[in-house]
């Protein structure tokens, strides 16, 4: 899998999702738990979560169709502005000649059209894993309130135990790798949740075959 899209659908679903489940694990817990039983909480590693929904890869792939596409486009525009710029350099000396003018004109409708089409296709794979990412936080949500109610558990939460603040970042200036600064450590720092929690209540595995299961049936296709 493409590990900038899977990051960008992870980190997209992710941030989102915590606040939902969290608010909805706490009022299914509030109406069905016992008085004074011990609060039950889990957790989801989105990361392993995703690099093992089959409906993902599946995502991936059309993905990588859709750029191959779009790619073959623009070499098409390219190999046809190369040709005229390559006959243009031919009849140097001949630049007051109709043909030499046309194929100025050619040559420069072709590089604005290539632009054109650049921007026009690259807005459409945005949007396209837009709407991915949004299908994908619909059914996350759907699949782990479900569990949460099947299972029992009152709250459920993102696992960021592995979320560490880099020792280098690249500088947006320069473009240089550099030694992260104190803010953006803290700023990284203060958007961790989990601090360490036991294998127990970690129910990514279970979320990952279900919603396999339902992909592969086609169940709670949305």
């Amino acid at each position: 899998m493409n590990t900038n899209l899977a990051q960008r659908l992870i980190w997209g679903v992710s941030l989102a999702l915590l606040c939902v489940i969290a608010a909805t694990s706490a009022g299914l817990a509030q109406n069905n738990k016992p008085s004074g039983a011990p609060t039950r909480v889990a957790i989801v590693n989105f990361k392993k979560v995703m690099e093992g929904l089959a409906e993902a890869k599946d995502i991936e792939l059309r993905m990588h169709q859709m750029r191959d596409e779009f790619n073959k486009q623009l070499a098409d525009i390219k190999a046809k502005l190369d040709k005229a710029k390559a006959d243009l350099e031919m009849m140097k000396g001949k630049e007051s000649t109709p043909e030499f003018r046309a194929l100025v004109l050619q040559a420069l409708e072709l590089e604005a059209n290539g632009r054109a089409k650049e921007t026009i296709l690259q807005q459409r794979i945005n949007e396209q894993e837009g709407t991915t990412v949004r299908q994908m936080f619909v059914k996350l949500t759907d699949a782990v309130k479900r569990i949460a109610e099947r299972d029992g558990w009152d709250l459920v939460l993102r696992d960021d135990s592995d979320v560490l603040p880099p020792e280098r970042v690249r500088d947006r200036a320069t473009g240089l790798f550099r030694s992260v600064t104190g803010d953006e450590a803290r700023a990284i720092i203060d958007q961790r949740l989990i601090l360490t929690a036991g294998t127990a209540v970690d129910i990514s595995d279970v979320v990952v075959t279900q919603m396999n299961n339902e992909y592969r049936t086609g169940a709670n296709q949305r």
